[in-house]
Parts: C-alpha cells; structure tokens; sequence
C-alpha cells in the first residue's frame, strides 16, 4: 500500500516537512548524553550503552513521519539535519557523534 504523501510532487512534501520539522539545536557532551532544544521541548537523549543503565528509556527526538516508512525517514531526517545547529562540547563528542551519522545527511548540517 502507498502512502498519499508519497505520491505528492516534491515541492509539497518539502513544504510540509518544513512544517512538522522544528529548528532544533543539539547540544552532544563529551559524556556521550545528546539534548535536544527544540521551539517548546527539551530532551535529553543518551547512547545506547547509557540508555540500558539509565532510569528512563532513550527516545528518539519526537518526528512521528520518520516511523511512517524508510522513505520518508530517509527524507525527514534530511531536513531535521538541515534545521539542526549542533553544538558539540570537545573533540571526543565530535568523534563519538559523526560516525553515527551517515554521510548524505552530513552535508546537510548547517
């Protein structure tokens, strides 16, 4: 079955990917913990490994299109990476967080 949104003209899906995509900043520590500041949001993201010891449950920052299909992850995460100032404390964070992203979505960070 195809999604509707599929099936509109690119320029559209942009417009409404621009609409459901907050501007974002993210701050990532040397620690690994990732927070995520978005219009009226705050949440703190952590690794893999510090999310099975942490009290609460890491949680992806709230995009409920990028759940709808690899395609529109794919495309969503492209605009989430191009609205995004990232913010990273020291060298090791940058060294932890690049390699997780992959590359097309890197040339997309401001």
């Amino acid at each position: 079955m195809s999604s509707p949104l599929l099936d509109l003209p690119g320029e559209i899906k942009n417009l409404i990917y621009d609409l459901v995509v907050p501007e974002t900043t993210m701050h990532v520590a040397s620690s690994g913990a990732i927070t995520v500041f978005s219009c009226d949001d705050e949440q703190t993201l952590t690794t893999p490994a510090k999310a099975a010891g942490a009290a609460k449950a890491a949680r992806p920052v709230p995009l409920a299109l990028q759940h709808v299909c690899k395609t529109t992850r794919r495309e969503t995460m492209v605009h989430f990476y191009a609205r995004t100032t990232l913010i990273l404390s020291s060298p090791s964070a940058a060294r932890m967080f690049f390699p997780r992203v992959p590359p097309a979505l890197l040339v997309r960070i401001p």
